[in-house]
């Protein structure tokens, strides 16, 4: 794997800084070593993550998820090491676009937007650069989730994100500002039990929330240049065995559905937007100029189908019963 050299060779090539500064200069390859260090770490906890997804079904998948849409980008990002972080990020969006699975793996695709568009034509990035796209990324989730709710996911970046503009403030590195971002967040997932009733029934905290803090833990060691997976704290939320499956209830909502449809011209996309609120909840979009990725739960997986064929250009369509999945679960261990 190709290493970020630091200095970088051409100083002149970031304005106002000097060699004592450029050691706090993200490039593309230390990006990319950053989103392969989440993707590595992901897969290693994915289980414990299941283990704790009580929220907002029991289906046991948000490690999978999240697991499986950062993989995405892994996988494109071991077949190219651009040195631009402009072109690394606007890779790994589009790849985790494509490859985005579940409520969780939707919302990461959101969140990292937010460095596609931050740094964009960028050679590289400062640290207080990164504060800033973090925070892109966070308000980007908040608009993509049709209801936000906090102690999830959403809560957790969004606290460590505002600790990572503080860290900025102060003039931090990025090693600094992302241990920052870090504690912001372990703090802000320890709290997730007490935001949320069926957290505090199970006694957990919320497993996008740990997948996240999970991804800050891999970044960190990145940008310190390790490659063990150990770190202090790593796996402090892990629940020592497989708590009871949580009555859930009875719902109408039982299927997640997830689907890629492609723009025409002549596409309405608020009309397809306000439909899937009216036809689902935890329902969470991500599109750009071409695409739209969605998930939703819903009760009528044949009406969600039957709008998106009328809507034109459906990709792909994927349907799953939770109630199934989370019997699965059970069986397995």
């Amino acid at each position: 794997m190709n290493r970020a050299i630091y200095p970088p060779a051409d100083v002149a090539a970031f304005p106002g800084s000097d060699v004592s500064q450029c050691t706090d200069i993200i490039d593309g390859y230390l990006f990319r070593d950053m989103i392969l260090s989440a993707t590595v770490e992901l897969e290693a906890r994915k289980r414990e993550i299941d283990e704790l997804n009580v929220f907002p079904f029991p289906d046991k998948d948000t490690g999978a998820n999240m697991s499986a849409t950062m993989g995405a980008a892994g996988v494109e990002l071991r077949d190219n090491a651009p040195p631009l972080i402009g072109e690394t990020a606007e890779l790994t969006a589009a790849a985790l676009l494509r490859g985005a699975r579940g409520n969780s793996g939707t919302i990461l695709v959101l969140l990292f937007r937010g460095f596609s568009h931050a740094f964009k034509g960028k050679a590289a990035a400062t640290a207080a650069e990164f504060a800033l796209a973090m925070e892109q990324g966070v308000s980007a989730a908040y608009k993509g989730v049709m209801k936000p709710q906090e102690g999830t996911i959403l809560t957790v970046s969004r606290l460590a994100a505002e600790a990572a503009l503080e860290s900025a403030k102060s003039g931090d590195g990025i090693k600094a500002l992302l241990k920052s971002a870090l504690d912001a967040a372990r703090t802000g997932l320890s709290d997730t039990t007490n935001q949320i009733p069926a957290l505090k029934k199970a006694g957990v905290v919320d497993a996008g929330g740990l997948g996240y803090t999970v991804i800050l833990e891999a970044m960190l060691r990145a940008a310190h240049g390790e490659t063990s997976r150990i770190m202090p704290g790593a796996g402090e939320f892990k629940p020592e065995s497989v708590f009871p499956a949580v009555d859930a209830g009875e719902t109408d909502f039982n299927y997640c559905a997830e689907f890629i449809v492609l723009f025409q011209k002549s596409a309405d996309r608020q009309h397809l937007r306000t439909f899937l609120a009216s036809a689902g909840i935890s329902v969470v979009i991500a599109d750009d100029a071409e695409m739209m990725k969605a998930h939703a739960h819903t009760g009528k997986p044949g009406e969600l189908l039957a709008e998106l064929l009328a809507f034109g250009g459906l990709l792909t369509f994927k349907v799953e019963d939770m109630r199934g999945q989370q019997t699965r679960y059970h069986m397995e261990t």
